[in-house]
């Protein structure tokens, strides 16, 4: 009757980590006379370690990957990329640093594979990231912008530690899905590299993946005739158009 009230109590509570082990962990306890501690303490690893992975797929779920790929399903043997580069990115430091990363490289290079393997791990830490096929994301700024709600998807995506945009290049945009999706990276790119404007670039996919600091390299101060904001969005769109148009010739 009490491990009735119990579980009943935890279904209620939704400690549902606690609700899976429990018989298992009493009946470890009256095996190895734990102390009452002892059991509550195992009990509470169960529901934190349950409430980890809830969060884990959430976030999984939420990044909307077209599918799952990791860095062991991928041949690096058969291509010129750096496998230690690469397991560095996979660790995530670039997101601390507030650097940026761009894939380069011809079709079938291994660049949306490494994407998601690398941005999945960092969700597994405990980042939210969103994943983006850039046509079906300037499709979705257009639509919002008909719909006279402009502005709500770049506020989402705002709030992710990460934003990745697949297929840069493949497909042309209209005039306006350019220009929202140019207003869009400019705001995240501000976001991002702060007033550092720290932009990282992995080039040369095919010929082999290195790392090389962009011309934004060094930290400078806004000009002093940029401290209006309209002014200084202005300048982060236009360095945003030339940047990607540059990065498009490249592809």
């Amino acid at each position: 009757m009490l491990r009735n009230d119990v579980l009943t109590l935890m279904e209620a509570l939704k400690l549902r980590g606690m609700q899976e082990v429990y018989d298992e962990v009493l009946a470890s306890g009256r095996k190895q006379r734990a102390i009452p501690e002892k059991v509550i303490l195992e009990l509470l690893k169960a529901e934190t370690a349950e409430r980890r992975l809830r969060s884990i797929r959430y976030r999984l779920g939420q990044a909307r990957f077209p599918m799952a790929k990791d860095l062991d399903s991928f041949r690096f043997a058969e291509t010129s990329v750096d496998e230690a580069q690469i397991r560095s990115l996979y660790e995530g430091g670039f997101l601390q640093d507030r650097s940026n990363l761009i894939f380069v490289g011809g079709t079938g290079t291994g660049k949306t594979h490494l994407a998601i393997a690398i941005t999945a791990n960092i969700v597994r830490q405990g980042s939210r990231a969103r994943f983006y096929n850039l046509v079906d994301l300037a499709n979705d700024l257009e639509q919002e912008n008909l719909a006279g709600r402009g502005g709500r998807l770049t506020a989402s995506l705002s709030r992710f530690n990460m934003v990745v945009l697949d297929e840069l290049g493949y497909l042309p945009f209209s005039k306006n899905a350019s220009q929202l999706l140019f207003h869009l990276i400019s705001k995240l790119y501000e976001q991002t590299s702060g007033d550092h404007y720290h932009q990282s670039r992995l080039r040369g996919m095919a010929p082999g993946l290195r790392r090389q600091e962009d011309d934004h390299r060094h930290a400078r101060p806004y000009h002093p005739s940029l401290r209006d904001h309209r002014n200084r969005e202005r300048l982060l769109e236009n360095e945003t158009q030339v940047f990607l148009k540059r990065l498009i010739r490249k592809v």
